[in-house]
C-alpha cells in the first residue's frame, strides 16, 4: 500500500510554524541573513549537504555563503508540509554566477551561468517555534553540471 501525505487542519501552534518557515525563505530571498537569527534558536543544529555546524551565527554565516558568487540567488518553495514540530520543504534554488566559483571539479569562471537546482530541507522547531534543527540536502550535480555546461 502506497504512503501518501494526509493533509489536516493545522494547530496553532503548527500555524506558527508554517509562518515562520515561509518568513524563514522570504528573509533568504531579501538578503536579509540577520532576520532569520530570530527564527532560530541560540545553539541551532545544522546539517547542511555534509557539513555539520552549531550556534546561531555559525548558521547565519552558511546562509549567506554564496551570495558572492550568486547575488541574485532566491529559494523558491515548490511545497510545504508542516506536521507537529517538523516543516519539510520541497524547493528550488535559482541565480546567476556572477564570480569565479571553487568547486570540487576546479574552478569555474563565471559567464553568467544561470542554476537552478532542487533540494529539500527539513525544519525541527522548538515549543517557541523557532528552529533548533535544520537538514538541508541540494542537489549539487545540479548545480555542478550546470556551471560546467552552461
Amino acid at each position: 500500500m502506497k504512503s501518501e501525505h494526509q493533509p489536516h487542519s493545522y494547530t496553532e501552534y503548527e500555524k506558527s510554524v508554517l509562518k515562520n518557515v515561509k518568513q524563514f525563505h522570504e528573509n533568504y530571498n531579501n538578503h536579509d541573513f540577520e532576520k532569520n537569527g530570530g527564527l532560530v534558536a541560540e545553539n541551532i543544529k545544522v546539517r547542511s549537504n555534509g557539513t555539520l555546524l552549531q550556534g546561531r551565527n555559525a548558521f547565519i554565516e552558511r546562509i549567506q555563503r554564496f551570495k558572492p558568487f550568486f547575488p541574485d540567488t532566491r529559494i523558491n518553495d515548490k511545497a510545504i508540509y508542516v506536521d507537529g514540530n517538523i516543516a519539510i520543504i520541497e524547493l528550488e534554488v535559482q541565480g546567476t554566477l556572477s564570480a569565479d566559483f571553487v568547486t570540487p571539479f576546479g574552478i569555474v569562471q563565471a559567464k553568467g551561468q544561470k542554476i537552478s537546482v532542487e533540494g529539500v530541507e527539513i525544519f525541527t522547531f522548538d515549543e517557541n517555534s523557532k528552529v533548533y534543527e535544520l537538514i538541508t540536502i541540494q542537489r549539487l550535480d545540479q548545480l555542478y553540471d550546470q556551471l560546467r555546461n552552461g
